[in-house]
């Protein structure tokens, strides 16, 4: 391994390699090729490596998105409304009406009240407030 200098070999005389799946078969000084004061150097390996099948590889990826797909949609709030209009019979000054309305959770996960329905009731609500000006609360 020491040159007729006794010295240690150089690091241009060796062959650095580092992995999973690589296996140094040979090793081999070449003396003969004095174009440098470092001795020439050559090493085989045998290596696996790893091959994607990109056809398989897309329809993996394709089930999974489906399948992630099915879930979230599984998962997403569902509400029910019993009724998708509310008539009011005739509405008269400070005569007051109520309809009952239902909204139920027909989904897998909890459920609050969405913003646009809180806001619809809100405005509804407004709407029907006497101090309001009659055109205001007729664009209701």
């Amino acid at each position: 391994m020491f040159s007729e200098k006794n010295r240690a070999p150089a690091w241009c005389d060796r062959i650095l390699w580092r992995g999973d799946g690589i296996q140094q078969v040979e090793y081999r000084s070449h003396p003969k090729l004095n174009i440098s004061d470092h001795k020439a150097v050559s090493s085989l390996f045998d290596s696996q490596i790893r091959v994607i099948d990109a056809v398989k590889y897309r329809k993996v990826h394709e089930d999974v998105m489906k399948k992630l797909d099915k879930l979230e949609n599984e998962f997403l709030p569902q509400v029910m409304v019993d009724n998708t209009e509310v008539i009011f019979e005739t509405v008269r000054y400070l005569e007051s009406q109520t309809k009952d309305l239902i909204i139920a959770n027909t989904g897998q996960v909890l459920t609050h009240l969405s913003s646009a329905v809180i806001t619809l009731l809100t405005m509804l609500e407004l709407a029907m407030r006497p101090w309001i000006p009659r055109e205001i609360r007729d664009h209701f």
